[in-house]
């Protein structure tokens, strides 16, 4: 699993530099060429299956920083 978020890190790192907006949305305008990670993996127990509620995560390099947007779902009933 590093390696994949490794490689992401470094290849946001090269894409055109854009201001994001911290307003708790992923708004695809403002996250447009960033890398886009949804490979997770259960780490408890340490099956690397994959997780069973999707994840996904962004990663783009802006004038301030890199900038890592998530979106993470539940069941209801948790």
């Amino acid at each position: 699993m590093r390696a994949p978020i490794t490689a992401a890190i470094l290849s946001a790192m090269s894409a055109p530099a854009i201001a994001i907006e911290v307003d708790g949305r992923i708004d695809a305008a403002e996250w447009q060429g960033a890398q886009h990670v949804t490979d997770f993996r259960l780490t408890q127990p340490l099956s690397r299956e994959p997780a069973p509620q999707p994840t996904e995560a962004w990663i783009l390099a802006t004038p301030e920083g890199l900038a890592i947007g998530f979106r993470n779902t539940q069941p209801a009933s948790a």
